[in-house]
């Protein structure tokens, strides 16, 4: 598509564009592989699933038939890389939450720590 577009279309910055789509495209991927599997289904569904596969080939065709490549590239390039974006802002702040616990939460995992590793006496019984 960047080679179609860099000679049927006279944008600037084609190959910017079309480097910039790649890159989108391929951390997209390796976002989506490198999260919790419990935290997946929340990038599967509504607004955040906008750049997903399905999407990105129809926008490939879309920008085949009409003859837009460039903008069609460009439209790639901005949602897979905002999503990427987004995701790396999610799995940070969710990192951060997990790694950073209330001081309530800290005192009653240590206060569990202590119920269960008080040490009890055991009773003998003389038979």
């Amino acid at each position: 598509m960047i080679l179609w577009s860099l000679f049927h279309e006279s944008y600037p910055q084609i190959w910017l564009v079309g480097f910039l789509a790649i890159v989108g495209t391929l951390s997209l991927s390796y976002t989506r592989a490198r999260i919790d599997p419990k935290h997946r289904v929340i990038f599967d569904k509504g607004l955040l699933s906008i750049a997903s596969r399905d999407i990105r080939l129809f926008l490939v065709m879309l920008g085949g038939v009409t003859g837009q490549v460039y903008f069609c590239l460009l439209l790639i390039a901005i949602l897979t890389n905002l999503l990427v974006f987004y995701r790396l802002v999610y799995s940070y702040r969710y990192l951060r939450r997990k790694t950073i616990q209330p001081k309530s939460a800290l005192l009653a995992a240590n206060m569990e720590e202590d119920v269960i590793h008080t040490p009890r006496k055991v009773s003998r019984r003389n038979a």
